[in-house]
Parts: structure tokens; sequence; C-alpha cells
């Protein structure tokens, strides 16, 4: 019963809102590093006409309220957030539409962040479905949402994304694995791969290649862009 009368609560709050001004869910002027990319350090923590208060329910997960000029648009429930800085929010453009969007956590490698994105139509915040489970950093020239996460002391997980819409998209991965010895523990043939695959296939390997190489001066100059503005990032927050 407390589930549904949460689920109606929350029904009732996205249907109370009246029409929003787009200069209220304007995304944030963000200006990109010196290397091209927005780290989620450089987007605010606080909108002019958005507020996030997110808190902790008793069984661990996050519950959020969400409003646009004082008014609630949207209450979630039971988000599924975790690391030292959970209640943490920022502000930023992440699918490039001009509108404001959320991300609730630290954005960082294993630990789990959500993302909600200023749906348009319905004049509300739309949570996506992916789990946001890695080093987030968004890349305006090509306009996608880069995510960072290793799975070992071994492996490292570069993925790219767009969105159509609210629904977010893998582009392609860049799998690095650097120890040979555990290249068919991670279905790949050599240190770099680059797929448009989620997970391997009923086989353990990838199937989608792209390229597989050793070098990582073989990789085309978008993905060394990339590892290497990842590299920098982590350099500078040690």
């Amino acid at each position: 019963m407390k589930k549904v009368a949460v689920l109606m609560m929350s029904l009732l709050c996205a249907m109370s809102v009246m029409a929003v001004d787009k200069s209220d869910v304007a995304a944030p002027v963000i200006e990109p590093n010196e290397m091209g990319f927005i780290t989620l350090k450089d987007c605010p923590v606080k909108a002019p006409h958005v507020s996030t208060f997110v808190y902790d329910n008793e069984d661990g997960s996050m519950r959020a309220k969400v409003y646009v000029a004082r008014s609630l648009v949207l209450w979630y429930d039971d988000l599924d957030v975790s690391g030292a800085e959970r209640n943490r929010t920022h502000y930023l453009d992440a699918n490039f539409d001009g509108y404001i969007d959320i991300l609730i956590g630290s954005g960082e490698s294993r630990n789990y962040s959500v993302l909600m994105l200023w749906d348009v139509e319905k004049e509300s915040f739309k949570k996506v479905d992916n789990s946001m489970n890695g080093l987030l950093m968004l890349d305006p020239q090509s306009k996608t949402l880069l995510l960072e996460g290793s799975a070992s002391w071994c492996s490292m997980f570069y993925s790219r994304y767009r969105f159509e819409g609210t629904e977010m998209k893998l582009v392609d991965q860049l799998v690095y694995i650097t120890e040979p010895s555990e290249y068919g523990t991670y279905g790949v043939k050599a240190a770099f791969t680059i797929t448009t695959d989620e997970e391997p296939g009923d086989d353990g390997h990838y199937s989608n290649v792209q390229l597989s190489t050793n070098s990582k001066a073989s990789l085309p100059k978008d993905w060394q862009r990339i590892v290497n503005a990842y590299n920098q990032l982590q350099f500078n927050d040690e």
C-alpha cells in the first residue's frame, strides 16, 4: 500500500504542474576544458530555477524531489544510487538539446548514478534507464556522453552514447585489457577492442568488432583523444 501511495503521489505531482517557462529549464552554459570535453566537475551543483532534494530511504535506496520555479514537477522513489557522494546533484545538458538535465550521484566508476533528462513534451524530467555506472564526461564535438569504468585491475571500458529523445543508445565502446593472459576472460583477442556490443555474445567474445589491436597508436584519432582526456582527468585528481 505504501508503494501504491507513493506512486499515486508521484503521478499527481507530475500532473499538477502548470506550463513551464522554457527559460526556467534552459541548459547551463558550460565551457569545455582545454581538451574539448566537459567533466562533471565543470557542471554546476545549483541551477537558477531548478532545485533537487535527495533523501535516503530506510532500505538504502534514494528518493528525489525536483522543483522548477518552486513548483514540484516530479517525485522519484527507489533510485539506485551508490557511493559516498550519492546525494550529490549536478546540472548539465547530457543530450545536447539545450535543456537542463540532472545527474544524482558521483558520476564515477563503480558507483551508480541516476541521470534525469528534461522531457519537452511532458514538461517534466524522465529517468534514463541506463545505470550510469562509470566516470562521466561529455563530448560537445561529437555530442556524445562518455562513461569510463573498470571491472578489475586489468580492464577498462570506455563507452560512447547518444540519445534518441530520452533514450540512451550505445554508439560504440573501447575495451582495454592490460594483461594478455586475461584476453579470453573478457572476450577479446588484443589489448584494444572497439565494438558496438554492450557485452560479449554466447560464445564469450564480442561479435561486432570494428578494430582489434595491441597498439594505442592504431586507434582512431577520436578514441585516442578520449583515452588521453580520461588519463589527464585521473592524473589531475591524484
